[in-house]
């Protein structure tokens, strides 16, 4: 049952574009003055961008309530600041990034337009020039926006970039700092500032360094909370970077030291080993290294009955021991956490979804992600699939391409499920051509050579030798690959091998 806030909500969603028509034609920025519907839509965006890490979800939900809010609320001008960073955001997960600041670029100067003295626009337009390599606009921006932004941190990161493009370093790291003292719960600007004072710490052994991270983390803020909240952030952006997890083992080990029975600080500490431990994802389902896994699981049970840890640290349990292969404890883990009113139902669920997957009972999987309105996961989709629900994995293909149309993964995965699965061939000869366009890579390269041979076999055994010889002298310019044609070509292989001996054989009478 809806409870009376998401009932608002959904009301606002549905009827937004529809009040357009009542606007009154004038321009706002005082987020305080929407209705308190309008005002949780737009900070619901706004902390949805701010929570960012690449994930697709997170950005067509943030286009959504966008959309629907200026739709609602044309005049107000904060709706437009957030319409721009989410086109930089989609540009960036598309390999489009230029671009993507030029189209954000024409929004700002229109915001400017209707409000010259709005500073958000100009902190934005900061980071916009900067990306664009623009520094004179750049610098002239963010000197605008000076003494009326000066607790947004993106004040702050912005001219630090445009100091690090500059090369002045010191000046640069100094400006990382604050951004990272005013970030509060704006995730995205928090590890943004810390890539930067991580970068040019005195460990990097590059010039201009200051102190590191977690001296600075230790020195500006008094409260663990906000310290872990670092830290955590830290491991939540890993992708890799070794340093991410250096400095927020610092930051966990230090407050470990100051706080030693805080369960906050233990549940952190759990996280980075599982990051650090994590080896491969085999099923969907993760798998790390068992020296890590066991020292993991040594902490979360010690903390797994503590307030307010409890739900994350079993969650966190049923993680491994699924990753264990003990699909038992897990079922004893999560029917534990259903016993417990501090556990949300929606966590319950996921663990239970990916837990019903790893045993292979796919349809229960299906049925609970369902249940949760779950629309376009990875493990859904491979749910469908296992259950054979082609269409519906047709579908989350299709969504997944309308909000990423220049993803070159997203583009050669659909390329190789119209191939493979539904032996479209003329599709999966559109969609690799479009991901090799956008990145050039051996899996959508191989895809595209083989569906292009399998159309021009069947053009040859029809008789339309032109239009085979085309296909086939594209494979070839492609690249074909011998072990991956033999080993997918099906039931296409003898037509295919005709094909090729007669035009093999046709280049060898030219020579003569």
């Amino acid at each position: 049952m809806l409870t009376q806030r998401k009932a608002a909500l959904v009301y606002f969603i549905c009827c937004a574009f529809l009040a357009s028509t009542c606007w009154a034609g004038e321009y706002s920025t005082n987020v305080d003055a929407l209705n308190q519907v309008h005002k949780e839509i737009y900070l619901e965006a706004q902390n949805t961008l701010n929570d960012w890490s690449g994930e697709r979800e997170k950005l067509q939900k943030a286009g959504y309530l966008i959309d629907s809010l200026i739709a609602s609320e044309p005049g107000f001008l904060p709706a437009y600041i957030e319409k721009a960073r989410l086109v930089i955001m989609k540009g960036y997960t598309e390999d489009r990034y230029m671009d993507a600041n030029r189209e954000a670029l024409e929004i700002i100067k229109d915001i400017q337009a209707k409000d010259p003295a709005y500073a958000k626009s100009y902190v934005l337009a900061g980071h916009v020039y900067t990306n664009l390599h623009d520094y004179e606009n750049a610098e002239r921006s963010l000197q605008a926006a000076r003494g009326h932004a000066m607790e947004d941190p993106w004040f702050y990161y912005n001219w630090a970039k445009l100091l690090e493009a500059k090369g002045h370093i010191p000046e640069a790291v100094t400006f990382a700092e604050q951004a990272l003292v005013r970030s509060k719960d704006n995730g995205k600007a928090l590890v943004a500032a810390a890539v930067i004072i991580i970068k040019y710490a005195p460990d990097s052994g590059r010039s201009g360094a200051s102190q590191n991270l977690a001296s600075i983390v230790f020195a500006y803020f008094r409260k663990p909370s906000e310290r872990l909240r670092v830290a955590e952030r830290l491991i939540h952006e890993y992708s890799g970077r070794r340093e991410h997890l250096v400095y927020a083992y610092e930051i966990v080990t230090r407050q470990k030291q100051q706080t030693p029975n805080l369960p906050e600080a233990d549940l952190l500490m759990a996280r980075l080993l599982m990051v650090r431990g994590y080896l491969v994802t085999e099923n969907y389902v993760d798998k790390y290294d068992p020296r890590f896994v066991a020292e993991a699981e040594r902490i979360l049970a010690s903390i797994s009955h503590r307030e307010p840890v409890r739900a994350r640290a079993l969650g966190l349990r049923v993680r491994l021991a699924i990753s264990m292969g003990d699909f038992t404890k897990a079922h004893r883990l999560i029917d534990e956490a259903e016993k417990e009113s501090a556990v949300p139902q929606d966590e319950i669920l996921k663990s239970l979804a990916q837990l019903h997957f790893a045993e292979g009972r796919y349809r229960e999987t299906v049925a609970i992600l369902e249940r949760l309105g779950v629309t376009s996961s990875e493990l859904l989709q491979a749910a469908y699939e296992k259950t054979g629900q082609v269409a519906k994995v047709h579908e989350i293909y299709k969504r997944r391409i309308a909000m990423a149309p220049k993803n070159a993964w997203v583009l050669g995965n659909y390329a190789s499920f119209l191939l493979f699965t539904l032996n479209h061939i003329d599709g999966a000869i559109e969609y690799g051509k479009r991901a090799l366009a956008e990145m050039d890579y051996p899996s959508a390269r191989n895809n595209l050579s083989l569906a292009l041979l399998i159309r021009a076999s069947k053009s040859f055994k029809s008789g339309k030798i032109e239009a085979a010889q085309k296909d086939f002298q594209f494979a070839a310019s492609t690249g074909i690959s011998g072990s991956h044609l033999v080993k997918y070509c099906g039931y296409y292989c003898f037509d295919i091998k005709k094909m090729i001996e007669f035009f093999q054989g046709r280049k060898d009478q030219s020579v003569h």
